[in-house]
Parts: C-alpha cells; sequence; structure tokens
C-alpha cells in the first residue's frame, strides 16, 4: 500500500472514485432523510470546533437540508491536511457535496490535528492523529443530525488518514473507501531495507516528502482562509516546537530499523482491528 506521491484525490480520477464509493456506501449507511417528500435536498454548510485530546480540530459540514431543516442522516467524512495548498475552502472542502447532500448524506471535512485551522501538534501519521481521527468519527456518531453512522473516503493523505482512523476502532465508523493510499508509512520509505530517497542505484521520488514536506509543508503554514474567532489560537498552537525534527531524523534515517517509531505508523499490522468493509 505504498504510493508514489501524496496529492489531493481531487486529480485521481474523481468519477471513478465517486462510482466506487457510491456502490459500497449506499449499501452500509443506509441513508434516512425521512418520508420521501416533493422538496429537493439542498445544502447548507456549517463551520465547527470540536476539542480533542490533541487539539481543537476545525470541522467544516455540508448538511443535507430539506428547506431551512437540517435532517438526520448518515455522514460521510474526510479527514485531510490539504486545506494549506490554497485553495478557496468551497473548492476544496465537501466540493462534492452538491452529489452527497440530494442522495442524504451529510458531507464532512476535517482539517488533519497540527495542519489548516486546526490547532494542536501534527503527528505525521501517528497516534495523535489516529486518536483524533477516531475522537471526529465518535462526535459525529453523537450529533442530534447524525444517525450514528460514520462512513470515510478519501484519496492519497486523506485514504490513509481513514485506514489510520480505523485501526482506533471509533464505534460509528461503519465503512472505508481509501484510494491510492498508504497503509505503512516504513514501505513509503524504504524497500527491502533501502531507502527510496537518493539511493545508488535507483534514485526515486517515493518517500522524498517523508516527512520533510509534511511536517514544513502541511504543518507550518497557516491556511488561506481565516474563519472562527479563536483562529489565531489555534494555528499559534500548530507553529510551538512540536516532532517536527524527531520526524525528520526518523523519516530520512539511513538505517532502516523497523523501529517503534514506525510500527506506530504500520497500520497493516493493526488491520485485525478493522472488522468493517473496506473497498
Amino acid at each position: 500500500s505504498n504510493h508514489r506521491s501524496m496529492t489531493p484525490m481531487s486529480t485521481r480520477r474523481p468519477w471513478r472514485f465517486a462510482l466506487l464509493a457510491a456502490t459500497l456506501l449506499a449499501g452500509l449507511l443506509q441513508a434516512s432523510a425521512g418520508p420521501a417528500s416533493a422538496e429537493p435536498l439542498g445544502t447548507k454548510r456549517v463551520n465547527y470546533i470540536v476539542k480533542t485530546k490533541h487539539g481543537k480540530i476545525f470541522v467544516q459540514v455540508a448538511h443535507a437540508v430539506r428547506g431551512d431543516r437540517i435532517i438526520k442522516a448518515p455522514a460521510i467524512f474526510t479527514y485531510s491536511p490539504y486545506s494549506v495548498l490554497g485553495v478557496p475552502p468551497d473548492q476544496r472542502r465537501n466540493s462534492d457535496a452538491s452529489h452527497w447532500n440530494p442522495l442524504g448524506y451529510h458531507r464532512v471535512w476535517a482539517d488533519v490535528v497540527g495542519t489548516g485551522n486546526s490547532g494542536g501538534c501534527y503527528d505525521y501519521g501517528g497516534n495523535g492523529e489516529k486518536e483524533t481521527g477516531a475522537a471526529l468519527v465518535d462526535w459525529i456518531a453523537k450529533q442530534k443530525w447524525s444517525t450514528g453512522k460514520v462512513a470515510m473516503i478519501g484519496g492519497s493523505y486523506e485514504g490513509t488518514t481513514a485506514t489510520a482512523t480505523a485501526v482506533a476502532e471509533p464505534k460509528g465508523l461503519v465503512t472505508i473507501v481509501p484510494e491510492a493510499a498508504i497503509s505503512r508509512w516504513y514501505g513509503y520509505a524504504f524497500s527491502g531495507g533501502i531507502r527510496y530517497f537518493l539511493n545508488n542505484e535507483n534514485p526515486a521520488d517515493e518517500g522524498f516528502d517523508t516527512p520533510l514536506a509534511f511536517d514544513f509543508g502541511f504543518a507550518v503554514p497557516p491556511p488561506h482562509d481565516f474563519v472562527e474567532p479563536d483562529w489565531a489560537e489555534r494555528v499559534e498552537s500548530t507553529m510551538q516546537p512540536c516532532e517536527e525534527i524527531t520526524h525528520t531524523e526518523h523519516g530520512y534515517d539511513d538505517t532502516p530499523d523497523y523501529s517503534k517509531f514506525w510500527r506506530e505508523r504500520d497500520y497493516l499490522k493493526d488491520a485485525r482491528k478493522i472488522n468493517i468493509p473496506v473497498l
């Protein structure tokens, strides 16, 4: 489950992804939009700040609404670090809400802990990222507008966080659909004990961004959209010294030890904990 580049899922055949996702999600979530009505479902975006063990997380929900009323419905969730890439919020966060909302689903986006509008320390695929993803699933499942069922979808890093969340076993998670994602970070950096990047025989760009581009590319820059009154407080918490140097030292170590650092970021070894359908 290694992949050569971590880029937004919007660049990876989105129509095929949407078709595959719809096939699995429709049966598992069993959307419940209430009795049939001639009035079509629309969209209402609401921003939330969710307090977690690792920091305050920015969540944007594109709610399915009938008229002005937010309906009770399942949720489709993406946990992403890509907000810092500078794309206007409505073009990246929940950009596919126009597809999911009319079908009777809430579309949920959250900025990964320590990135974008979320506070806390970025944890490069580690326990902080896993535990925060699980906490967000639990939060979504408990909301009055939720049926208690949450699915996660996404490509590249957005798919990686789905797998990371699943191994933390949140009760409300009913399925994940990760595409072109990483399930073992060690395998993204090394092949057969040889570092992908700048090796002598077959230099490759795979693992180049492990983890330098993520720690200093996703975690340090603030997003372009300034939202909510305590935005500055959350962004300040991401800029305090976290584990960037430690991540970098491990990520570019020429010694291919499968250490505690890499075991924490190996979701394959915990795959037995994923007791839900996966596409």
